[in-house]
């Protein structure tokens, strides 16, 4: 869900409407930098795929969506400051004009929005899910994070164009906002999986009232509730039929 509501596919789909209204004028120009964004998005995903399990999902993530975040308001922004109601092919649309600073700016700001994705939150997106179910359900469970996935995609697919048509630069002060609240969710709410096996994530979950979102090793469970505790209710779990 937090990986399509990053704002990402949306600023790759409708991505020549956003160089238009970003002052970007001219069919070739306009197409040149919205092929720059899908080569930088490609890129920048192969250090990602290398580097994955040395820098850990977690750092990967919120790094992600801060950077995300702050892009999408800078564009938000820059938008909102020199831009427009104008109109483009007989339709409304709110665009800067004679400020080539500005548009220069939003260009840039959709790059680095991008490679930030394609860096971080891109590939932990699709790791993840499949590394915090236990094998019991890890089928299901990806199978529903993945359609819950292409699920947001096909509804922000259809909202997002009227949303640029009728409320313009704020759309990216809600995917922004979104990218801070994912950001919060991840710091509190999501544990490292890095190095640690299925049945260590799941006895992590398993300990609600300690949990933490750092990542902490199954000794270090068994250190803070007690072995004996410990040894109880995995014994009581195997009897559970």
């Amino acid at each position: 869900m937090w990986s399509q509501l990053t704002g990402m596919n949306i600023m790759m789909y409708y991505i020549i409407y956003v160089f238009q209204g970003a002052g970007l004028t001219g069919r070739r120009g306009n197409l040149i930098a919205d092929a720059v964004q899908y080569v930088l998005n490609v890129a920048f995903t192969i250090p990602a795929i290398i580097y994955i399990d040395k820098w850990g999902r977690r750092p990967m993530l919120l790094v992600g969506l801060a950077l995300m975040g702050f892009f999408l308001f800078l564009v938000g922004g820059l938008q909102g400051r020199f831009g427009q109601w104008g109109n483009i092919d007989g339709a409304p649309v709110w665009v800067i004009t004679g400020h080539a600073a500005a548009t220069k700016g939003i260009i840039v700001c959709s790059y680095l929005f991008v490679c930030s994705f394609a860096i971080t939150m891109g590939p932990v997106s699709w790791t993840y899910p499949a590394e915090i179910f236990p094998m019991r359900v890890r089928a299901k469970a990806v199978s529903v994070s993945t359609s819950a996935n292409w699920l947001f995609n096909f509804a922000l697919a259809w909202a997002v164009p009227p949303g640029l048509s009728t409320i313009a630069y704020k759309t990216y002060f809600i995917f922004g906002t979104f990218n801070f609240a994912a950001f919060v969710h991840v710091f509190f709410m999501f544990p490292e999986t890095k190095g640690r096996t299925l049945e260590e994530i799941e006895d992590v979950f398993s300990q609600g009232h300690i949990f933490s979102a750092r990542k902490k090793t199954l000794e270090e469970v068994k250190a803070q509730v007690g072995k004996k505790d410990y040894d109880d209710e995995k014994s009581s779990d195997v009897g559970t039929p």
